[in-house]
């Protein structure tokens, strides 16, 4: 029985652990902000995250936890065989190599804060037909752009019967979505390429990926689903709702232009929170009520991804270090479009069976990086494999969030998409052969 005066419904105490978790990713976010802005280190902020980790750690699902574990493990295992054989591991870079990652992730989660709940569709009736089918594919993808999975959930939500989708439908939202990995300077693909691929230039990757995303959202256009296009019922794209997102993404590629010596993932990190907090000054009496909600409850939720990134870092350094041992013995000397086929057929069959394209970039970014000439190459082929695997892999974020939430079964989503993906990965390997082809008759455009 509670006291008088006292509420019998407070918080426990692991409600206050990981709402403490949550302001400590806040913290990193700030500490990110200092080490692009005012040259602090970076190791403060890495700090913070790997704390706010172990915080969430009873929060993460069991398959959450047992990859990480098993990353970790092969990490821990490569730089002690790196340090018994004389080779001193980096331990500082265990424990930052994704931090410039994750706090980007963190800051992006702010965005979601510009679609108030219960606005996002309004309540303009459902249109249907073929149009509504292309507008429903462009809101998601451009939507998805920039607030990332929360798109796939506003859409889906507005379209769902009785908590289903159709199966057109639910390839539309997955494509719709996946396809921004091909060039977003806001989802996870970009800022992990940009972590293992240095020298790789953001706008380059746009300008290579905006063509394969437009492919990708025309081919599943003429691919007909089992539901007449004519029935399809989709969602009312609002341009209103995509201005502010839009004006975000140029500000922040107009700052990089500026000022390339600044990392995007650490202007993203400043200009995701300060836009989402100018946007709720809107209704300023709502505005700490909102934020606390965030920071205690929606930002712990991403600890899943957190931990997947802090141990693909342990394992790319465990990885590095057993190389620095050791000539691997690549069965090629050269990176070109021929191994860009190569490696992106490989990174898609090892998705198939639940590796994250997060871990296939630490390890072959880990591979090829040494002999890798034009690292816009690498890092194209390094986004077509997370655009193009994260639609046929049953274990992927995006399809393991579509079955709960709508109740969809792995195998089917995997037979929807079967014939995307190969179609894909064709029309990838002829864009990275056409980029090569291109850059090596005018240098100047790589």
């Amino acid at each position: 029985m509670s006291k008088p005066g006292t509420s019998s419904a407070s918080p426990s105490p692991v409600a206050h652990w990981s709402a403490a978790a949550g302001y400590l990713l806040a913290a990193a976010i700030t500490g990110t902000i200092l080490h692009t802005f005012g040259g602090w280190p970076r190791l403060p902020a890495a700090l913070l995250i790997w704390a706010a980790g172990l915080l969430l750690w009873p929060h993460a699902r069991v398959a959450a936890r047992r990859q990480a574990g098993l990353l970790m493990g092969i990490g821990g295992a490569g730089m002690a065989w790196a340090w018994l054989h004389g080779v001193t591991p980096d331990w500082r870079a265990a424990l930052e190599t994704n931090t410039l990652l994750i706090t980007m992730l963190a800051a992006v989660t702010f965005l979601r804060l510009l679609v108030p709940a219960g606005q996002e569709g309004g309540q303009r009736a459902q249109p249907r037909g073929p149009r509504a089918l292309a507008q429903t594919l462009l809101s998601t993808h451009l939507f998805g752009a920039v607030i990332n999975l929360s798109a796939v959930f506003i859409t889906g939500d507005h379209m769902q019967r009785n908590g289903r989708l159709t199966p057109r439908q639910s390839v539309v939202l997955a494509r719709g979505f996946a396809t921004a990995a091909f060039w977003s300077p806001f989802f996870a693909a970009m800022a992990t390429v940009l972590v293992y691929v240095p020298g790789a230039s953001p706008h380059t990757l746009m300008i290579i990926g905006i063509p394969l995303a437009a492919a990708g959202l025309l081919v599943t256009l003429l691919q007909r689903g089992p539901d007449a296009d004519a029935k399809f019922a989709g969602y009312p794209m609002r341009l209103a709702t995509l201005r502010l997102p839009a004006l975000l993404a140029v500000a922040v590629l107009t700052l990089h232009g500026l000022h390339p010596a600044w990392p995007l993932l650490g202007i993203i990190a400043l200009l995701a929170p300060v836009t989402a907090v100018l946007y709720l000054l809107r209704r300023p009496a709502a505005l700490g009520a909102v934020l606390q909600q965030h920071l205690g409850r929606s930002l712990p939720r991403m600890v899943n991804e957190l931990w997947l990134f802090l141990a693909a870092g342990v394992m790319a350094t465990g990885l590095a270090s057993v190389l620095a041992t050791f000539d691997p013995g690549l069965p090629f000397t050269r990176y070109g479009s021929g191994e860009a086929a190569l490696t992106l057929g490989l990174m898609l069959l090892v998705s198939l069976v639940g590796i994250h394209p997060a871990v296939s970039i630490a390890v072959f970014g880990t591979l090829l990086m040494p002999i890798t000439i034009d690292p816009n190459l690498l890092g194209a082929t390094f986004l077509a494999a997370w655009a193009i695997g994260v639609t046929c892999s049953p274990f992927s974020g995006l399809n393991l969030a579509l079955q709960g939430h709508y109740r969809l079964r792995g195998r089917d989503l995997i037979r929807w998409n079967a014939r995307y993906a190969l179609a894909m990965y064709g029309i990838a390997c002829s864009g990275l052969w056409l980029y090569e082809t291109i850059t090596a008759r005018f240098p100047s455009a790589s």
